[in-house]
């Protein structure tokens, strides 16, 4: 039964570090696509002038 129970939280533990990362890169990937939207703005302005 101990072995089952080393399994299993370890088992948690992958999925929260997958969770996490996963997290991590989706708030980046936002992070970047306002950043693009921002110089996109921008250049559409520069442009203007």
């Amino acid at each position: 039964m101990e072995d089952l129970e080393y399994f299993l939280a370890a088992y948690i533990t992958v999925w929260i570090v997958i969770f996490a990362y996963v997290l991590r890169i989706s708030l980046s990937q936002r992070n970047l696509r306002r950043e693009i939207d921002t110089l996109r703005e921008e250049i559409k302005e520069r442009q203007r002038d």
